[in-house]
C-alpha cells in the first residue's frame, strides 16, 4: 500500500493519502482521502515502503507501538464463545435475539480467524467491552471504531465522563456506560451525550430525576443501529456491591434505589454487579448467588443484568447474564494465572512495540554507560546503541542493568538493557555492529517470559494491566489488521 500524505481525521486518526485504504475486513476499497496533513506524519515524497525504515520516517520518531486490531476481533470472538448456549437470566425479548452476524467482516482469509459460524449463531450473551485507560494503552478511539464497525460488540464501558465524552465526540454511536460511581452533577452531561452512568446512591438518582425534568425534546439524544441501542435518555445502572466493598450500593439499599428510580421516572436499564476474586472460586460463586437473589424480583421487568469482567469470563462464572464485561483479555492479556491455559485457548496478544537504534557506539573495554555510570563494558569492543524511549514511555526504570531485554529482528538474538533507564532513553548492548536500517523488538506480541507484556508484569511483581496502560500517549501508534495494512495512525498529537 504506497501512501504519500496524511489526513487528520475527525476522530483524531490519521489515515494514509495516495493509497487504497485497508477496510476491516481485510479488502481494499478504492477511496481516497481528499485533504493534506502537516503534522508529524512525513510528507517527503521519495519515502517509499521499500525503506526498511519506512514507518518510523513516515512518523517521525524511531520508536512506535504497533496494534494489530483484528486480534481484539479475534479474542473478542472467544470471549462471547465463552458464553454461547446458555440460557440467560432475563425476561428482556430483545436480549435473546442472535446479534451477531460480525463474521462476515472478519476476514477469514487469516488461518487464526478461521471461525465455524455456528460456533456462534447461539450465542446470547452481549459484549459490553471495556476500554477505559485508553482502551488499557492501545487507542480508544482506533479500538472502539474497529470493534463497534466490525459488529463485534454490542456497547462499550468507560471509567470516567471524559473518558465516554472521548468516544462520543470521535464519532461512535452504540450506547456507552459510564462504570466509575458518579456524582448528581454528573447526570446532565451524561443525558446530553447518551451516556449510561453508574448509580450507587438515592442521591444521584434523584438528580437524575430533576435532569429529566428539565430536558427539552431536542436534546434526547440516542442514535445507534445496535439492537441494545434503544436506552431512553436518562437510563442507568444501578450497580450493588456483592463483595468487593468499593462501589456499588449496599445489597439491602437496592429496592429502596429500584423505588427512587420509580418515583423520579428515571429509566432503570439495568442491575449489575462486579466480580471481584475470581481465583477464589467459592468467594466468587457466593458473590454470583446474592447477585441472583438481588435480582430475583427484578426479573419479570425490561431490566437487563451483568456481573463478570474478562477472569470470572474465562473461568464460565457469570456468562449466563445479558451482558458480559471483557476488559484485559480484549487485549490478549490474561487475567487469569495460568497463562499457559489462556495461550493455548487461543488469545492473542494485539501490542508490539517496534524499535530502530538512534545511536550505536563501539565503547572499548572500561567504558562507563548510563546514569551513576552503573555499566561498564568488559569486553575490548562492545556495541551499544541507544533507543528514543525510556520510563516517560512506560518502559520501566527496573528493567535496566540487563533485568530486561530486546529482540534483534535480523536473527532474533536478545540483547541486554544495560545501564539505568533513562526518561527517554534505553541503551542496549548488541552481539556486534548492526546494519544501517536494522530493526528492533522491543515489547513482543506473545507471553515471552522477559519480552512480552506479561514476562515484564511478572518481573516487575505487578498484572499486565499496569504494563500496558503506562505506554505514554507520546509514543505514536500503528493500527493494522492481520495482513500488515496500516488502518490509521495516531501520532503524538493525538
Amino acid at each position: 500500500m504506497a501512501a504519500v500524505n496524511g489526513c487528520r481525521q475527525s476522530n483524531g486518526t490519521t489515515l494514509l493519502k495516495g493509497a487504497k485504504i485497508a477496510a476491516s475486513n481485510g479488502h481494499h476499497d478504492n477511496r481516497v482521502v481528499p485533504c493534506e496533513y502537516t503534522g508529524y506524519i512525513s510528507n517527503d515524497p521519495s519515502l517509499t515502503e521499500d525503506d526498511p525504515l519506512y514507518t518510523f520516517k513516515r512518523l517521525g520518531r524511531a520508536v512506535y507501538v504497533d496494534i494489530n486490531l483484528d486480534a481484539l476481533i479475534h479474542n473478542t470472538n472467544l470471549l462471547r464463545n465463552q458464553c454461547r448456549n446458555k440460557d440467560i437470566v432475563t425476561t428482556r425479548t430483545d436480549a435473546v435475539v442472535a446479534v451477531l452476524m460480525l463474521l462476515a467482516f472478519v476476514h477469514f482469509s487469516s488461518e487464526v480467524n478461521k471461525w465455524n459460524i455456528s460456533h456462534v449463531v447461539t450465542q446470547r450473551s452481549g459484549v459490553i467491552a471495556v476500554l477505559k485507560g485508553d482502551a488499557y494503552g492501545h487507542g480508544a478511539e482506533q479500538v472502539a471504531h474497529h470493534l463497534v464497525n466490525c459488529r463485534a460488540v454490542d456497547r462499550i464501558a468507560m471509567a470516567t465522563v471524559g473518558e465516554a465524552l472521548q468516544l462520543r465526540r470521535s464519532g461512535i454511536k452504540c450506547p456507552i456506560h459510564v462504570l466509575g460511581n458518579l456524582q448528581s452533577w454528573e447526570m446532565q452531561t451524561c443525558v446530553l451525550n447518551g451516556l449510561i452512568p453508574t448509580v450507587s446512591s438515592k442521591e444521584t438518582i434523584d438528580g437524575m430525576g430533576q435532569v429529566l425534568k428539565n430536558l427539552k425534546p431536542k436534546q434526547r439524544v440516542v442514535d445507534s443501529n445496535s439492537k441494545y441501542a434503544n436506552a431512553p435518555p436518562g437510563a442507568i445502572h444501578i450497580k450493588v456491591d456483592t463483595g468487593m466493598g468499593r462501589n456499588g450500593c449496599l445489597p439491602q439499599q437496592l429496592p429502596g434505589l429500584v423505588q427512587a428510580c420509580e418515583s423520579n421516572a428515571v429509566p432503570l436499564e439495568g442491575i449489575f454487579t462486579h466480580i471481584c476474586f475470581h481465583e477464589d472460586e467459592e468467594y466468587s460463586r457466593h458473590q454470583l448467588e446474592l447477585y441472583d437473589q438481588l435480582i430475583a424480583p427484578y426479573k419479570d421487568r425490561n431490566i437487563f443484568f451483568h456481573s463478570s469482567c474478562s477472569g470470572p469470563i474465562l473461568l464460565d462464572m457469570g456468562t449466563n447474564y445479558d451482558f458480559i464485561r471483557p476488559g484485559v483479555a480484549i487485549y490478549g492479556m490474561p487475567p487469569i494465572a495460568q497463562i499457559d491455559e489462556f495461550e493455548a485457548q487461543g488469545y492473542r496478544p494485539a501490542l508490539t512495540i517496534k524499535g530502530t537504534p538512534t545511536l550505536v557506539k563501539c565503547h572499548p573495554k572500561g567504558s562507563k554507560v548510563g546514569y551513576a555510570c552503573t555499566y561498564e563494558c568488559q569486553e575490548d569492543e562492545e556495541w551499544i546503541a541507544a533507543f528514543p524511549l525510556g520510563f516517560g514511555d512506560g518502559f520501566w526504570r527496573a528493567l535496566g542493568h540487563e533485568r530486561g531485554c530486546i529482540i534483534r529482528d535480523k536473527t532474533g538474538e536478545r540483547c541486554p538493557v544495560v545501564g539505568r533507564v533513562s526518561m527517554d532513553a534505553i541503551t542496549v548492548r548488541l552481539p556486534c555492529q548492526p546494519d544501517e536500517n536494522e530493526t528492533f523488538t522491543i515489547i513482543t506480541a506473545d507471553f515471552d517470559p522477559v519480552t512480552s507484556v506479561t514476562g515484564i508484569a511478572d518481573a516487575m511483581g505487578t498484572i499486565s494491566n499496569e504494563v500496558l496502560i503506562r505506554f505514554a500517549p507520546r509514543l505514536p501508534r500503528v493500527f493494522r489488521n492481520d495482513l500488515g495494512h496500516v488502518l490509521s495512525i495516531r501520532d503524538a498529537l493525538g
